[in-house]
């Protein structure tokens, strides 16, 4: 098999689909769940079956440590794998979910499940046939549907706050086209791709060797999965932002890009900072931008949260501190929009079903998540945690760097977690080992 001909799609290029269902089971009986598996295979969406033909609806498995060991994987293949093998839950505390965010809180269908089952599809309709077909397929073949979850791009592929979202991927040497500004600004000027081991085992990352990985065939065109079940707050967010700008004399869209990091049609507050620029879905030079030329975060603030996620060249070294903790992000919306314009609480859950992808889930998403989103040391911002995604409670604060600079206090949690997961997503080498017992 040739260079990614096994990885699975939707990690170095995202699927352009509008509809997605994620299943999380539980495996019952090895041999029947190894049985369904080898059955399937043939139906998974990989990275080169996307690009040369786009199927209507997409299929990727992936696995929780507790599901390979149910399956037959011996422990010696994965036990070394510390995050991976404790899972999400057990390490919740020191990724930030605690208080309302806590596992005691968490959709427990939802919680590192054995297997988990992504399908996407361009059309509702496509989808439901689809979650049916495989859903029979599972019944009475070793495995459990513990929790299915629903997910939809919303309009214009904004996120329930209202943020067109998805753009500043890493781009990846061998994996993705050259991008302007998603790469590593070197000191000749030049853009440079990241590694593709930052994402893909097997392969080189950006230290110059291959980030450890499962024993045997698992490592073949593999990949970490982050998954997480987080609940917005909209009214919440629409209140706090009305009543705060009102107080300073400000626009609620002008404190919530501050907030944010770019405006709500994605253009970034880094090149337009006094008003929205051009739509980046539209606009080819979106991200060519350094914040390393804004270092008083007069454009940008220091602590708004697309410049906590992503600090490109802000902590120096042309970005070669930023580099190593990238993540590729993918995942829908999940629930119905708040009506536009309410402030009250509809009582509809709603969210976001975040997903990611990495070469090591403690250097890329535990990292990013407990020391750049929930803790602003790093950044030179004190304890000041994520004015977007935390902290918890009512003690959250931010500045809005300027002349003179804005001082918010008080501000609350907006995003809750409500489930979420460790996985090993397999290439098709690692898929077929699993399936005849050879891992």
């Amino acid at each position: 098999m040739s260079r990614l001909d096994g990885l699975q799609g939707n990690v170095l290029v995202g699927y352009e689909t509008g509809h997605a269902a994620y299943l999380f089971a539980s495996v019952t009986e090895a041999a029947a769940a190894r049985r369904w598996l080898a059955a399937g295979i043939e139906g998974v969406t990989t990275h080169r079956r996307w690009a040369e033909r786009a199927p209507d609806v997409t299929v990727n498995l992936a696995f929780g440590y507790d599901g390979l060991l149910a399956v037959g994987v011996p422990a010696a293949r994965v036990e070394h794998l510390e995050a991976f093998r404790q899972g999400m839950l057990a390490r919740a505390a020191r990724i930030g979910d605690t208080g309302a965010s806590a596992p005691e809180h968490w959709d427990r269908g939802a919680c590192d499940s054995d297997v988990l089952v992504i399908l996407t599809a361009r059309e509702d309709g496509a989808l439901e046939r689809k979650l049916a077909e495989m859903r029979g397929s599972m019944d009475g073949a070793g495995l459990i549907v513990d929790h299915v979850q629903d997910a939809q791009r919303l309009p214009g592929s904004a996120e329930h706050f209202g943020f067109q979202d998805g753009f500043s991927q890493p781009s990846v040497a061998g994996g993705t086209a050259p991008r302007v500004g998603e790469g590593t600004r070197t000191r000749w000027r030049h853009w440079r791709q990241l590694a593709i081991g930052e994402f893909v085992l097997g392969y080189r990352d950006e230290g110059g060797w291959p980030p450890p990985a499962p024993l045997g065939p698992l490592a073949d065109d593999s990949s970490f999965v982050a998954v997480r079940k987080l609940e917005q707050d909209v009214a919440a967010f629409r209140a706090y932002t009305r009543d705060t700008a009102n107080t300073l004399g400000r626009d609620p869209l002008w404190l919530s890009a501050k907030m944010v990091g770019r405006w709500q049609n994605g253009s970034a507050l880094a090149r337009h900072p006094d008003a929205p620029g051009p739509s980046a879905a539209a606009d080819p030079e979106a991200s060519r931008f350094r914040y390393g030329e804004d270092p008083a975060g007069i454009a940008c603030p220091l602590g708004a949260h697309v410049r906590r996620a992503n600090p490109r060249d802000a902590l120096g070294w042309e970005g070669r501190l930023t580099q190593r903790h990238r993540i590729i992000r993918r995942g829908m919306s999940y629930g119905r929009p708040l009506a536009p314009g309410s402030t009250v609480d509809d009582g509809v859950p709603r969210g976001l079903m975040f997903v990611c992808y990495q070469g090591a889930l403690e250097r890329q998403f535990e990292f990013t998540q407990a020391q750049w989103l929930n803790d602003g040391n790093a950044l030179g911002l004190g304890g000041d945690g994520d004015p977007v995604l935390g902290p918890d409670g009512a003690s959250g604060e931010m500045v809005i760097q300027g002349k003179p600079p804005v001082f918010l206090k008080g501000l609350p949690g907006f995003v809750r977690t409500r489930g979420g997961g460790y996985y090993l997503l397999p290439g098709l080498t690692g898929l077929a080992a699993i399936a005849d017992g050879t891992c």
